[in-house]
């Protein structure tokens, strides 16, 4: 996320403003049963199954309720589509995002190369990945060059849930579409520091203090220190 409150997942648009759906909370039924499963020719692109996304989306609202409007576009989206893992589903896939501390007061974020912006580590989901968090630490391992021997798991659980929009971009045929990011935090020793970046996605990497990480990407930073920190979910795009 910009300074301004936009990230790489999006540009300062949440879907709550651009439906006008009024907030309706527990009006959707995201429960594992009412989603449908992958839709033909994606469900062999993708391993992580709707009916775990809708889990994990009706469990981080359990216990982040305030986040109930500013997501519940999302969430009928989720109730609506298939396939929610792969990049090739629209209006609305599937991201993962990693939070990662240095010694309890430093936040890594990577400058991403395509929206020139900085950023906590992340992007689309890929087959390999067996689950959201699977996902969150390959994307970290790939874009900063960070030895996964050196990364621990916070929880098992999001620190944050974001959904943004994401620009068209015609060269990949691509329409503008929404990216709902689900963030996981990771902590490492103080001495950890970044390896060789994936040139193509990543300009840079620098550790921050949360102070300043909160203002360059967002209030989720603080997420990293207290997970029952009250956040505002905004924008959130991968690319």
């Amino acid at each position: 996320m910009g300074p301004d409150g936009s990230t790489e997942r999006g540009f300062a648009t949440t879907l709550s403003e651009t439906s006008g759906v009024a907030d309706h909370e527990g009006a959707v039924d995201i429960s594992p049963e009412h989603v449908a499963g992958t839709t033909p020719g994606v469900e062999a692109e993708v391993s992580i199954s709707d009916g775990a996304i809708a889990r994990t989306l009706r469990a981080y609202l359990d216990r982040h309720p305030n986040e109930q409007g500013v997501l519940v576009q999302a969430v009928q989206l989720v109730a609506a589509e298939q396939g929610l893992a792969s990049r090739r589903t629209f209006p609305l896939h599937v991201t993962a995002g990693a939070l990662l501390l240095r010694g309890g007061t430093e936040i890594l974020l990577i400058e991403h190369r395509a929206y020139g912006i900085w950023l906590q580590p992340g992007g689309h989901l890929e087959v390999e990945d067996d689950d959201l968090p699977a996902a969150a630490l390959r994307e970290l391992v790939e874009e900063t060059g960070i030895d996964p021997a050196d990364v621990v798991l916070a929880s098992a659980q999001p620190v944050y849930v974001e959904c943004g929009l994401v620009p068209a971009r015609p060269t990949r045929g691509e329409p503008a579409h929404w990216h709902l990011d689900f963030g996981y935090l990771f902590t490492t020793g103080d001495h950890t520091d970044v390896g060789l970046l994936q040139d193509e996605e990543v300009t840079g990497a620098a550790w921050y203090p949360l102070g300043v990480a909160a203002r360059l990407i967002g209030a989720r930073v603080l997420r990293a220190v207290d997970p029952d920190a009250v956040i505002i979910a905004g924008a959130s795009p991968r690319g």
